[in-house]
């Protein structure tokens, strides 16, 4: 096969900018978006992944490659990076969870064309309002010290909840005077607290244990995917703040909740043959998954907040939509709207509002937020090395498509060609990195629409060193290229 390439004059190489101006379709100019937050989170970040997240290089001692990948669905071009894998990096977390609304897609249509259904529902819990810690004070240390947190945790097994917060800041007063650290005594442990417990009850209570396991059964359950969000609310702010933006991050309400998906089969009948569970069978199911929640809430020390918990069947013309539903927050970060209802914020309304700089409608110049910046790592270290999102054991097995999964990867293998178009050295890219990052996203949308001759004559106006390939070479596919490909 041979790829077939556009050449651009001058202007259009000019026009080629980082600005989503000069981004000539969506996917450029989604990319765009995820690239300019992207910065500001390597900036922000509190974990060294976060920070590192882009700049480390993967193939061996060529440095980083550009690659160019001709589909049939258009060209594609990408870094071959290494991958903070964290869930809140704006490129990691996207191209995670187009992987995992993909595989939802096509296990949900797989099910339903077997006669199957898909109940869709939220558990959910009073909301969190509490202020945002500071990342210079004692909790903050306190929290990454191993040994004192497993210290805590320990001797927390010998109290009920009801008291936690109280002890929480004796201990953590009692670090600080033995650390010489500054004291907060504002915490969020609350809400580290509730996230905790919201994972080890849905788990271990509701979709876990004897009782579970008899429901399972008795109602056909093949298998369950569990979502974690987090919808922040900020306070409005008492005055005209100078980042203009009418919110404070320091005081926050947190609706933090878990949207499910439960995957039924058929029921068998007397007769022999196979029928859906009925209304009155559904409605049984869900109060009894709702009640272990609320119990085990109860237990410890939070409460169940009933109006918030829906459910409903998810219809055949809706199976995508409610995929990409529970990996909004992604989608969130692409659109730059919230989903979640007016007054509610995305987590990314945090990030922008970290960095500055942005201009408004109406032409004001937006400054840092030092709040938002907090609120924002913060929550990056509550969801550090965990998933937003937990399919069943063994999910594609399960659901019995991850030969048809295989199959689509073998197909894209087959017909799609990644050529390596340029290569850096390590010194060249960490610079380029620090020093000039938005020309790394540049050169993407350049590689997608511009010949090779074009796109080296212009990296050597801007003075970066790149190694040509002797000759043209052909990369093998990783099996993550199969979804990094795919357009925004």
């Amino acid at each position: 096969m041979t790829p077939s390439t556009t050449t651009l004059n001058e202007q259009h190489l000019a026009d080629a900018a980082f600005d989503a101006r000069g981004a000539t379709t969506e996917h450029q100019r989604n990319r765009a978006r995820l690239y300019r937050d992207h910065i500001t989170f390597n900036r922000i970040s509190s974990t060294a992944s976060g920070r590192n997240c882009f700049r480390s290089r993967r193939g061996g001692s060529n440095g980083t490659a550009l690659l160019r990948t001709h589909t049939s669905k258009g060209i594609f071009s990408k870094w071959a990076r290494q991958s903070c894998k964290s869930a809140l990096c704006p490129i990691c977390s996207t191209q995670r969870a187009k992987q995992d609304a993909a595989e939802l897609t096509v296990a949900t249509r797989a099910h339903v064309a077997r006669g199957g259904t898909a109940l869709f529902l939220t558990l959910s819990a009073r909301s969190v309002y509490s202020r945002t810690p500071q990342f210079d004070n004692a909790e903050y240390h306190f929290r990454n010290d191993a040994e004192a947190l497993t210290a805590f945790r320990e001797s927390e097994k010998n109290y009920s909840p009801v008291g936690r917060s109280e002890r929480l800041r004796a201990r953590v007063a009692a670090y600080a005077e033995e650390h010489a650290v500054k004291v907060h005594t504002h915490t969020d442990w609350e809400l580290t607290h509730r996230h905790d417990v919201f994972k080890s009850v849905a788990s271990r209570s509701v979709f876990g244990g004897a009782q579970w396991s008899k429901d399972a059964k008795r109602y056909g359950v093949r298998a369950r995917v569990i979502v974690t969000e987090l919808v922040p609310t900020p306070a409005k702010a008492k005055s005209s703040a100078p980042n203009k933006r009418g919110v404070d991050w320091n005081y926050v309400t947190h609706n933090l909740h878990l949207h499910i998906v439960l995957f039924l089969d058929p029921l068998p009948t007397e007769e022999g043959s196979t029928r859906r569970l009925n209304a009155s069978e559904r409605d049984e199911l869900v109060n009894r998954l709702y009640g272990r929640w609320e119990r085990a809430l109860k237990k410890h020390g939070i409460t169940a907040k009933k109006e918030a918990q829906d459910f409903s069947w998810i219809a055949a013309d809706e199976i995508e939509k409610v995929a990409h539903y529970i990996n909004k927050l992604p989608r969130e970060l692409i659109t730059g709207k919230s989903a979640g209802k007016e007054g509610h914020m995305s987590i990314w309304d945090a990030l922008r509002a970290a960095e500055g700089g942005h201009i408004t409608e109406s032409g004001e110049l937006l400054e840092a937020d030092p709040a938002a910046r907090n609120w924002f790592r913060q929550v990056e270290q509550l969801f550090y090395r965990k998933k937003l999102i937990m399919f069943s054991t063994n999910f594609a097995e399960r659901m019995g498509v991850a030969d048809e999964l295989k199959a689509r990867r073998e197909e894209f293998f087959s017909t799609a060609l990644t050529e390596t178009v340029l290569l850096f050295g390590e010194g060249t890219w960490r610079w380029m990195c620090e020093e000039n990052p938005e020309f790394r996203y540049e050169l993407l949308n350049m590689a997608e629409n511009t010949t090779g001759e074009n796109l080296k004559a212009f990296i050597r106006e801007h003075g970066y060193p790149f190694i040509e390939p002797s000759t043209p070479t052909l990369d093998e596919v990783e099996d993550d290229d199969f979804w990094n490909m795919e357009p925004f």
